[in-house]
């Protein structure tokens, strides 16, 4: 958990004393926790069913169209920052989809529409295209904090 959320030794102990204290995770051995079926419902998790290879041939079709939206001029967004995050970088047998933060610029700037709703909507649907069908990468807008974590560039 530490190492994950790059955070002390010390404060990832306080932390799993309260989450602890609260059902959602319970200790296994020495150093080795497991999520309660109370902390898998509050988080909303699902069973791990992918194979590795399959997130990874999902984020390789990711990074593809990542790259052709770039170099498409007449996109209304190119995109700054892409970075994946998930238990796929553990290569544990079965695995989650893969979560990733897509940072998108506007290529023409208008300082007015840049925090409105209707922006915020426009790159909820462009986030979504990008995204396409396939449910092993789930996209949201990027924040600081995914770059801090453990992650794989995605540009």
């Amino acid at each position: 958990m530490a190492k994950s959320l790059k955070i002390s030794a010390s404060d990832a102990h306080r932390v799993l004393a309260i989450l602890e204290l609260q059902g959602y995770v319970k200790s296994v051995e020495a150093d080795q926790w497991s999520t309660t079926s109370a902390g898998e419902q509050v988080c909303g998790s699902k069973t791990p069913r992918y194979t590795p290879e399959r997130v990874e041939q999902a984020l390789s079709d990711l990074r593809r169209r990542i790259a052709r939206v770039n170099s498409t001029v007449s996109a209304p967004y190119r995109i700054a920052e892409a970075v994946a995050f998930g238990d796929f970088l553990r290569c544990e047998g079965r695995v989650q989809a893969a979560e990733a933060g897509i940072q998108l610029m506007r290529r023409t700037v208008d300082s007015a529409r840049l925090e409105s709703a209707e922006e915020h909507e426009s790159q909820r649907v462009f986030l979504k295209r990008l995204e396409g069908r396939a449910a092993l990468v789930r996209l949201r807008p990027y924040e600081a904090w995914m770059s801090e974590r453990t992650h794989r560039d995605l540009l």
